[in-house]
This record gives structure tokens, sequence and C-alpha cells, in this order.
């Protein structure tokens, strides 16, 4: 008897515990989407309503998914969401690829679709509410308004997707800390805008902009802007600006626009001396600052 006490014990202690549940996966393949709100319905499933955390995975084993009906934005209702794809899923014909609802959102990770799309290809945090712990990775965002908006981020990752396309900033963040973004292929109007940031990274992105490369604003603070390569750009690689203070800027590699003077990094003297900038480069001539 104490024998079977002490196993079932044993099989109660994750319980007693608090461990957290294991997440249920819904899959999906094209024949079972015909707009993104059975999308949608496949997360209220996988999370139980928002009770638990949920994987949809989007599996090509069918072909791309391509919305015939008119919602074609997935929205975001809960958090501990997984969506990601298995053979290399496509969404064709989306307006915004994943928009965050209204609600203060953790724990969603988006990995490895690619998103054609006529608007955005994730928004998230467009109210006073935050969102923590978002992982944005291995996507590929084709975009005509934002690659990837976040505004109030916290513990956010951006890592290894490619933006093309995009009629604004590839990577727009409002107020974020903590953000990480990380190895990504960009295309933009500015390659990542910062605004008001803290203690953020923007480490070894290949950058192609019209725009600043990388523009820090409103008093963005104790940021690491280092290791990226841009290009394209008509006045300066990276910009900071509005008070910004404590930023590190360090071995970015710029080259002009064709025809274009520019700068690897454009500050007034008053911030330019209240951050540390080092080693960057205008790539092909001599000099560095």
């Amino acid at each position: 008897m104490k024998a079977v006490l002490v196993v079932l014990l044993l099989a109660l202690l994750p319980l007693l515990a608090g461990a957290a549940p294991v997440p249920r996966e819904v899959v999906l393949t094209a024949r079972d989407v015909t707009s993104a709100v059975d999308i949608e319905e496949a997360i209220r499933t996988a999370t139980g309503d928002g009770t638990r955390p949920g994987i949809v995975t989007l599996d090509a084993r069918n072909g791309p998914f391509t919305y015939a009906d008119a919602d074609k934005t997935i929205n975001l209702f809960f958090s501990d969401v997984t969506l990601r794809s298995l053979n290399g899923a496509t969404i064709t014909n989306c307006d915004d690829g994943v928009f965050f609802d209204d609600f203060p959102l953790h724990d969603v990770t988006v990995l490895g679709i690619a998103f054609h799309c006529a608007g955005s290809g994730v928004l998230a945090g467009w109210s006073h509410y935050e969102c923590r712990n978002i992982t944005i990775e291995g996507n590929v965002f084709d975009v005509r308004n934002f690659g990837i908006g976040i505004a109030l981020g916290r513990e956010v990752r951006i890592a290894r997707n490619v933006v093309t396309g995009a009629g604004a900033d590839a990577i727009n963040l409002y107020h974020p800390a903590g953000v990480r973004v990380h190895a990504n292929d960009l295309q933009g109007l500015e390659g990542v805008f910062l605004d008001g940031s803290r203690d953020s990274q923007i480490t070894k992105n290949r950058i192609e902009a019209w725009e600043p490369g990388i523009i820090l604003v409103e008093e963005s603070d104790d940021n690491k802007v280092n290791g990226n390569q841009i290009a394209g750009v008509r006045a300066a690689g990276v910009v900071l600006e509005g008070g910004s203070s404590g930023n590190k800027v360090h071995g970015n590699q710029v080259a002009c626009a064709a025809g274009a003077t520019c700068v690897a990094v454009q500050a007034s003297p008053e911030v330019w001396d209240a951050n540390r900038i080092s080693g960057n480069m205008l790539v092909g001539m001599p000099g560095r600052r």
C-alpha cells in the first residue's frame, strides 16, 4: 500500500507543483480555410477560449492559403498562442497578416509563415495595453504598409524575418523596452524606426531603405545599434534625435544611394556627445566615425 501511495504521489507532483498545461495543437490545410475567421476559430479551439496555451499549425501540403471570403486579417484575442508553418505555409492575399486586438496579450509566437498582404504583416499593441513576450521569427512579409509594427512591446524578439516592398517602415516600434531585432532582411521607407525605445538591441540586420536605415527619436535611451548593414539611403544610415542618450552605435556599415552624399551616423553635437558612437563606416569610402 505504501508503494502505491508513493506512485500516486509522484504522478500528482506536476499538478501539485502547478506545472504548465500542455499546449493543444490544431492543424489546418488550405482545404480548411476560406477566410481568416477559420484560423481565428482554430486559435479559439486550441486555447480553449484562452484558458490554456494553444498551437495552430498551417500545413501547406494542400498548397497555399488563399482567402476566398471577405475577412482577410487574422485577429488575435488570446494569449499563449503559437501560429506556425509546416511545409512552407504561405498566405497569398491577406489584408494585414496578424493583428493583435485590444487586449494585454502575452506569449505569442508567429513562426515561419510567408504573408503576401495589401496592408501590414504584423500589427500589435496600438492601444494603451502592453504586449509581452512576443516572438516573430523566420517569416516572410511581402507587404505594402508596415512589415512589423509593435507599440508598447516588452520582451519582444524579431529575428530572421524577410520584409519586402514595405511602403512604410519595415519595422516600427513605439515605446518598446527590451526588444531584440536581429538578423532580419528589411526593405522599406525606413528600416527600423524606434520611438521612445529603451534597452533594445538592433543587431546584424541587412537593411535597404530610402530614408534612414535606423532612426531613434523621442528620447530613445540605452539601446544598442550594432553591426547592421544599411544600403540605399540618401542622407544617413543611422539617425539619433530627440534628446536620445546612452545608446551604443557601433560597427554599422552604410552604402549611400547612387548619386547621393550620405553619412554613416547623423546626430546633433549634443546628442552625439550623449551617446557612444564608434566604428561606423561608409562602405567603400575612407574614414569612419
